[in-house]
């Protein structure tokens, strides 16, 4: 046994040799060493060696980010046991990170493997297999939300090129319904993505520790993302959340955004609301498709609301409609 487990601690101090220090100056004479110890460790029956050996790869990509030793060297050979030591569910109390109010538990040598594990179906063109598991890591705890949004971006990618390359009829639309179910889950990850990191930098809001929490570790649903939105003040984002549900029943709703996004904008801004209304209120409002969701923006309630509010906070020779009229036209 030790014999064993001294052999294989002299193979990894050669592994270290020729994947890290890379110490030959001879690069050809590098590559020829390289490919001959993968080789004859590639060819090896023994689980728990392809484990260790696996195992040490890994490690060496999370020491530092900026390899790529599991993609460069393995993948390619589709060794026996990588995909299921890239499954194993880890336990590793060195590779957790506990948080408190009985929030899980963080498992990042786990979570780094199911990653690997993309990595590696996207490398050998196991498409199906990574669109599953991508769908999986959507839900599953302990990934930040710029990680789910990265997984749900891979996830569309993935379905397109499963969808164009097809080879069989597909009647029943299944590959098309999952693209656009990530595509919708997509634009509700990038709504809360928005709300997250506006009010992780903006020191001025006091914000709740645990809707903090919630908008970074799970993908919320609409109707909480609208309420947090609402919450804060945040009625750029409330009305993107309307849109989303290309619901014209909901016209009370956006009206009533608009009217506090533009309160928001004069107790900001002043006196001078007008003038930032004038070269920034296009750019919020053509965000939204008019042609197909007309309601999102009431052109005449809601220049009648903005004149009105002109006559109110301004002395009346300040008072100008050409500004009102030029926050909207031609823009919009």
């Amino acid at each position: 046994n030790n014999r064993i487990i001294n052999a294989w601690n002299e193979i990894f101090k050669c592994l270290k040799i020729l994947f890290i220090d890379k110490t030959s100056k001879n690069r050809d004479h590098l590559l020829h060493n390289q490919q001959r110890v993968l080789s004859l460790c590639l060819q090896q029956d023994n689980i728990d060696f392809a484990y260790k050996f696996y195992q040490w790869f890994f490690d060496q990509d999370c020491i530092n980010p900026h390899n790529r030793l599991m993609e460069d060297y393995l993948f390619k050979h589709k060794p026996r046991y990588l995909e299921s030591f890239l499954s194993e569910n880890t336990s590793s109390t060195t590779t957790t990170t506990a948080t408190t109010d009985n929030k899980p538990i963080i498992n990042r040598e786990r979570n780094n493997r199911l990653k690997k594990l993309v990595h590696f179906y996207r490398e050998n063109r196991e498409i199906s297999k990574m669109i599953k598991l991508l769908d999986a890591l959507t839900k599953s705890s302990g990934f930040t939300l710029e990680e789910r949004a990265e997984f749900l971006i891979e996830a569309k990618r993935a379905t397109k090129s499963l969808n164009n390359n097809r080879t069989n009829f597909d009647p029943h639309n299944v590959i098309l319904d999952k693209f656009n179910k990530f595509e919708e889950k997509s634009i509700l990850c990038q709504i809360q993505l928005n709300i997250y990191n506006y009010l992780s930098n903006n020191n001025n809001i006091n914000t709740n520790d645990e809707d903090l929490y919630d908008l970074n570790y799970n993908l919320l649903n609409l109707e909480r993302l609208y309420d947090i939105s609402k919450k804060y003040g945040l009625y750029e984002y409330a009305l993107d959340c309307l849109s989303f549900t290309n619901d014209s029943s909901v016209i009370e709703h956006i009206n009533g955004c608009w009217y506090q996004y533009i309160a928001n904008i004069i107790k900001t801004y002043k006196y001078k609301w007008t003038e930032y209304l004038a070269d920034n209120f296009s750019k919020i409002v053509n965000k939204y498709n008019l042609q197909q969701q007309p309601w999102m923006f009431n052109q005449n309630e809601i220049i009648f609301y903005l004149n009105k509010v002109n006559l109110q906070t301004h002395k009346k020779e300040q008072v100008s409609n050409i500004i009102i009229i030029n926050s909207i036209y031609p823009n919009i």
